[in-house]
């Protein structure tokens, strides 16, 4: 059994990889914050041999290397992945990125908010229902 929740936030921004353990923190300073630059990154570390799977994936869309429609695709192929709660989180807000990441496998959608109370309350109603 963990003794800790961990989350796993995957974006090429470092601004934004801050703001969000921030904020995260501030819900619940017990969550461990991994961050990983682009999704080939995570996918290494998932695979990675005795790796503790995350509670939560976040996931931007826009990312060098593999983003994040490569990432949702290639994770949800391994059945061991099926369950993972892949939330993308990502500046867009159009309709068609929505329905092609829920395709793909993704659990929630989250546009980056301009605030960080509004971050806060959509973290907030993910992590603390799980």
């Amino acid at each position: 059994m963990k003794e800790k929740r961990i989350v796993y936030m995957i974006d090429d921004d470092v601004e934004d990889q801050e703001i969000f353990a921030e904020t995260l923190c501030e819900i619940d300073a017990s969550i461990k914050c991994l961050n990983f630059f682009n999704g080939s990154e995570a996918l290494n570390q998932l695979l990675e041999k005795g790796t503790v799977l995350p509670d939560f994936i976040f996931l931007d869309l826009n990312m060098p290397v593999m983003n994040g429609y490569e990432f949702l695709k290639e994770v949800r192929m391994h059945k061991e992945f099926s369950d993972l709660p892949l939330i993308i989180y990502t500046t867009s807000s159009e309709q068609k990125h929505k329905e092609q990441a829920k395709k793909l496998g993704a659990s929630s959608f989250i546009t980056k908010p301009s605030e960080m109370i509004e971050l806060k309350r959509a973290l907030d109603k993910i992590i603390t229902v799980a």
